[in-house]
């Protein structure tokens, strides 16, 4: 499943890659994410919000780029999936 992938990626990235409460901020994000999509009537919305949110928290991470550049066509896979999923 893409958002076990994207949390295990989330998961293995080293402190310079992405800071302890970046990682902790993201992986909360995600969880909820996770949850929302395994409901009865998946939230589209929030779900989409929830992985904007992941986004912006990899984005704005202070480590290397290496981060994002690994992690961004992952997410971006996960809203587009949520989006057509989830309408």
């Amino acid at each position: 499943m893409l958002l076990a992938d994207l949390r295990q990626q989330i998961a293995a990235l080293q402190p310079q890659e992405l800071t302890g409460d970046d990682r902790k901020d993201a992986l909360v994000a995600l969880d909820t994410v996770t949850e929302q999509a395994q409901r009865e009537q998946p939230p589209a919305q929030r779900i989409v919000e929830g992985l904007n949110t992941v986004n912006r928290i990899i984005e704005a991470a202070k480590g290397p780029a290496k981060a994002a550049a690994l992690l961004a066509p992952l997410v971006a896979q996960a809203i587009r999936m949520a989006q057509a999923l989830f309408r």
